[in-house]
């Protein structure tokens, strides 16, 4: 069952026939229709087979959110999956503390967790581990000695090494950067999915610097890599439902919600082999059919 707030005309007749039935189900409460949520929510629902699970949409829109607590709160279901920082603070706006949640999607997590206290919660977050990244990249370029990450000076995201840390506010600083580089052939750039950093960003002029420079960027989706980014090192997205449902449902059991976050445990790799050939890398097949996909340009 799907639910999507688009008709506010018919939303009071909706919830009558349809909310009233939410208690003792698991609910998927997803802040928008997004692509990257579908294969995800297809593994947690495979995973709980035998029980009732309802998808409910907020489209984005405050109203709907609004609506939707005051309806949770009155057919309380058994747990809550939340997509995205909406759905998160939907969650977390509810009377009911006896509801539990498992939320991801969520990149700004420091913004929702002073309004965990009390709560049955869990989270998996969205940003591959640094150790996990790095022994990825370096499976993939054994030569490259050291792997520097590019974070705003207002990321609360984690980094490969502090030390390795490139602070930058803007593309300009970040293609001055990569055109600076003495290291060619020795370091790589991690581009993080830094809101703040990205809004000032003109990833095609990123990406061409770093392919004069002929210094790899790691990016962190199939599409930037296709813009021009040399490799991404991804959530795998349906390993990640799979993984929700696994964390849900023995937390359920045991009612353990100490643990408040856990790191993903599946990735995608996709790399371009037109780059890779151009900047000198002598990728083997072996390491080919590991990928997810292989860019040719």
């Amino acid at each position: 069952m799907a639910v999507k707030f688009l008709r506010p005309l018919f939303l009071f007749a909706f919830f009558a026939s349809s909310f009233s039935a939410l208690a003792g189900q698991f609910v998927i409460l997803k802040s928008n229709d997004l692509n990257i949520y579908k294969s995800t929510i297809q593994a947690f629902k495979e995973d709980m087979v035998g029980h009732q699970v309802v998808e409910i949409d907020l489209a984005g829109k405050k109203s709907s959110a609004e609506m939707a607590v005051e309806d949770l709160d009155k057919n309380p279901p058994t747990a809550v999956f939340a997509l995205g920082t909406l759905a998160a603070k939907t969650f977390l706006a509810l009377k009911n503390k006896d509801i539990p949640c498992l939320y991801t999607f969520v990149l700004r997590i420091d913004e929702i967790q002073k309004d965990f206290s009390g709560r049955k919660i869990r989270g998996i977050s969205i940003e591959v581990p640094a150790k996990t990244l790095e022994q990825q990249v370096r499976m993939i370029l054994p030569s490259v000695k050291t792997i520097k990450s590019f974070a705003s000076s207002s990321s609360t995201m984690g980094n490969v090494a502090d030390k390795d840390t490139v602070t930058v506010n803007s593309g300009k600083e970040m293609i001055k950067k990569l055109e600076d580089s003495k290291a060619q052939g020795e370091a790589a750039y991690w581009l993080h999915p830094d809101p703040a950093l990205m809004a000032n960003v003109d990833f095609k002029s990123v990406a061409e610097a770093s392919r004069k420079s002929r210094v790899p960027l790691i990016v962190f989706s199939e599409a930037f890599v296709r813009a021009g980014g040399f490799i991404s090192v991804s959530l795998n997205y349906e390993t990640l439902g799979h993984q929700a449902a696994a964390i849900l449902s023995a937390a359920l059991e045991t009612n353990d919600w100490s643990q408040q976050l856990d790191t993903p445990i599946g990735t995608s790799l996709v790399v371009n082999k037109n780059l890779a050939k151009e900047f000198g890398y002598q990728i083997s097949d072996r390491i080919y059919r590991l990928m997810v996909d292989v860019v040719v340009d």
